[in-house]
């Protein structure tokens, strides 16, 4: 295998699992208001084009609260429309961040009504989740490949920026040469601008 030991990665991913597993819903809470507020200034305009964000799994950190700033502010917003048989995903676009606007899809990953998909060539900004990453913006994922593969197809002026906990972001993220690096990487404390 070239790049990352497969074992090195397995053991990243259990660590951190263990970690997000021990955060209490207090510290959650707190911790996507600071994000919320560390991303903002961050942000391309709304107008420049739209936003992907993710409706995060109990365990992922929540982007709620800079999903729907984007939306109050006008701006187009989406969220993975996912393929599970073919290992892509799509961002449709989301009118709003509760039902009727979002539906269950399978294994527990809310997605959009909305059929309307956004192009990659209108997209300003993509919000994505990780188990760790590091000052270099590297990103270790759950190990699908999913948003490896998205983000492989998005054009280079799109923002990508990684969400985190502050105990997320390790010294070294072991990758992959298909492995897709983030510009900026936010946590309550701070926001990394990738090197």
């Amino acid at each position: 295998m070239s790049g990352a030991d497969s074992t090195t990665k397995t053991a990243v991913r259990e660590q951190m699992r263990e970690l997000l597993r021990s955060v209490g819903r207090d510290v959650r809470a707190t911790a996507a208001v600071d994000v919320a507020t560390m991303v903002a200034p961050h942000l391309p305009s709304p107008e420049t084009g739209a936003l992907m964000g993710y409706m995060p799994m109990w365990e992922e950190f929540d982007v709620e609260l800079i999903m729907q700033a984007w939306l109050d502010a006008g701006g187009r917003l989406c969220s993975p429309v996912v393929n599970w048989v073919a290992g892509t995903m799509v961002p449709g676009l989301l009118g709003g961040l509760q039902p009727p606007n979002v539906r269950m899809g399978l294994r527990g990953v809310r997605e959009p009504v909305s059929d309307e998909i956004v192009p990659m060539e209108q997209m300003a900004a993509v919000i994505v989740p990780g188990l760790a990453f590091d000052r270099e913006g590297r990103r270790l994922g759950r190990g699908g490949g999913f948003y490896d593969r998205f983000l492989g197809n998005l054009p280079p002026e799109v923002l990508r920026i990684g969400v985190c906990f502050d105990e997320q972001i390790i010294k070294a993220v072991p990758i992959d040469g298909h492995d897709c690096a983030m510009q900026l990487i936010a946590s309550p404390t701070e926001v990394i601008e990738a090197r």
